[in-house]
């Protein structure tokens, strides 16, 4: 139990941790990208303003282009001159920009013919090339966007269509190298983390392992003492019977001094069955023979209380565990299906084998309200939905935690099903 506590809150903290890393790894790109595109947009508005061409002329110190002007607006002041000889930075753009921009475009008339292309600009790309790549693009009928490095954009003029490619290979490349090394150290500092919180949750988990054994340890030691009174109490009424005979007290006393003592054991049996199994108690059983052994002193139970079991078990299934505990476990929900059968009815106990699972199931009928919200909770400890039937039949309203805690020992699935509301099918699926 601890050990699994210990995982969640691992398990717990990776997942909040992972979702932070990758929340602000994402922002910062996001923003990384957003950064590229207003640029490359920026410099298109620039070109497609100067009809294709890149004036070097507005990036001169004390020049600004319309186009920047008009975003930043009318009222705003010019940008200062920066202190680098030669250089006036306009936004994010220096003088240089001319020089280092990449581009090439294409003139197309109505039908979206190519007219021209002019590719003094760029290397990577011949006229022609350039000529089947705008009239492809003019086909899609988009009008901007990107078509592999390169962003593109029809605009119109006096002659038709002018598509403007602008090459943003640079910006994309340092952009993804960005998006890498950013994943890259997440990924090293979640590494990081992971060894430090698995470290750290030791230390975390102490002192509720330490509060889970004194309980535990005090659960087995409280179970071995009340063991002497309770057999001293019983031993004590037996010879109040042989002295004065029996009577309707000392038959009650009796019948709670049997229902403390299952009660004990069951606790014992629950605060064993929290620890791990150990290997050596494990082997290889037929399950088959296990469940039949188990649910033969039923049949009496049955018959006295006028109801019926019936077995349908396939021979040849066997499982590895701890055969003790899972005759237990069969026990537990067979003497919870008599107790809360409904006087006449059936009690059906199961095995079959579905691909590679074991399924055992117990199904009886019941004469009270099953509500599927109650379904999840009937394995847990001490839970009762129903607390005046449980005191007439006895129930401690433990079993099935007792259940419950086998099945999660032998890592099998333990699940409680109704599907009239009338009815309880409990099911275990062995691996």
């Amino acid at each position: 139990m601890i050990k699994k506590l210990q995982k969640k809150m691992i398990a717990v903290s990776m997942l909040a941790i992972t979702i932070v890393l990758a929340v602000i790894i994402g922002a910062i790109n996001i923003a990384n990208y957003s950064s590229v595109q207003n640029n490359a947009n920026r410099l298109m508005a620039i070109l497609a303003d100067n009809g294709g061409k890149m004036p070097a002329s507005q990036f001169e110190r004390g020049k600004q282009n319309p186009a920047l002007h008009a975003e930043n607006g009318a009222d705003k002041k010019p940008v200062p001159e920066s202190g680098d000889k030669g250089k006036s930075k306009i936004g994010a753009f220096s003088a240089e920009t001319p020089y280092e921009t990449r581009y090439f475009t294409v003139a197309l008339d109505e039908n979206g013919n190519a007219v021209s292309a002019d590719t003094g600009f760029i290397a990577a790309i011949s006229e022609s090339e350039a000529e089947a790549l705008a009239q492809k693009l003019f086909a899609t009928g988009k009008k901007q966007g990107f078509t592999g490095n390169y962003k593109y954009k029809f605009v119109q003029n006096n002659s038709g269509t002018l598509c403007i490619f602008l090459d943003c290979t640079r910006d994309l490349n340092s952009f993804y190298s960005f998006l890498i090394s950013g994943v890259a150290i997440g990924a090293a500092g979640l590494l990081l983390v992971f060894v430090l919180v698995v470290l750290f949750s030791k230390a975390v988990v102490r002192p509720v392992a330490e509060s889970y054994e004194k309980q535990r340890r005090f659960i087995t030691d409280a179970g071995h003492e009340l063991k002497t009174p309770l057999t001293v109490i019983e031993a004590n009424t037996e010879v109040i019977e042989m002295e004065n005979g029996e009577s309707e007290w000392t038959q009650s006393t009796k019948n709670q001094v049997a229902r403390l003592s299952n009660l004990t054991s069951q606790l014992i049996m629950l605060a064993k069955m929290d620890e791990a199994l150990p290997k050596e108690s494990k082997a290889n059983f037929s399950l088959s023979d296990a469940v039949l052994q188990t649910a033969q002193p039923f049949e009496a139970v049955a018959v006295s209380s006028g109801k019926c079991l019936e077995c349908n078990v396939e021979s040849g299934i066997d499982i590895i565990g701890d055969k003790k505990a899972v005759c237990t476990l069969i026990s537990v929900l067979l003497d919870n299906a008599m107790k809360y059968s409904s006087p006449g009815s059936r009690v059906i106990v199961s095995l079959k084998k579905t691909d590679k699972k074991k399924v055992l199931s117990v199904y009886n009928k019941t004469d009270f309200e099953i509500k599927k919200e109650d379904l999840p909770r009937l394995f847990d400890r001490f839970y009762r939905p129903d607390a005046s039937r449980n005191s007439q039949t006895g129930g401690s309203g433990i079993g099935l935690s007792v259940a419950k805690a086998v099945a999660d020992s032998h890592r099998a699935k333990i699940l409680a099903e109704s599907e009239d509301g009338k009815s309880l099918n409990i099911k275990v699926v062995f691996n």
